[in-house]
């Protein structure tokens, strides 16, 4: 035996599904955004050093270091491992020897700031003759584990002077 269907209520039903469909019942679904979380490392260059430096030579635009080194501060703000690289240092100077400007950069790993705010990084090897109008430049930028830096104000120094650092 067949059930024979009332049209009206036919009709009723399927306008209900329509209704509904129109209104977006069948399509709600929940929105989430993955919650993004910055790794934060504020990364500084606090000063350059440079080692048996001519700080004599008056009258000519030249700075005469043997070796430079930065000091660069981090604080990092999450647990990372300390193979892990988590800035970029650059220095660029203008080597009158070459007539050219000169960059240098240096992967800053998180082990050289285990238990110390600060350290110094060795950058230039070897005896340079700087242009003293140019000046040495050292910044400093996030990189691989570390996704942002809260504070870009002290990311670079610029120096057109000797300064020996004392132990």
């Amino acid at each position: 035996m067949r059930r024979r269907v009332n049209l009206p209520v036919m009709v009723c039903f399927l306008g209900f599904l329509l209704m509904v469909n129109a209104s977006g019942w069948s399509q709600i679904k929940k929105v989430t955004k993955p919650i993004v979380t910055q790794k934060l490392a504020d990364l500084g260059v606090l000063e350059i050093y440079a080692h048996d430096c001519a700080c004599d030579l008056t009258g000519i635009d030249a700075l005469y270091f043997y070796k430079v080194q930065v000091e660069v501060s981090a604080a990092i703000k999450f647990t990372v491992e300390d193979s892990a690289v988590i800035g970029i240092l650059k220095v660029s100077y203008f080597d009158l020897m070459k007539g050219r400007t000169e960059s240098r950069e240096v992967m800053l790993q998180a082990y050289l700031f285990r238990g110390r705010t600060s350290n110094l990084v060795d950058v230039v090897g070897g005896p340079i003759l700087v242009k003293k109008s140019v000046g040495i430049t050292a910044e400093v930028k996030v990189a691989g584990a570390a996704t942002g830096d809260p504070n870009l104000a002290n990311n670079s120094k610029k120096v057109d002077s000797c300064k020996v650092r004392l132990l």
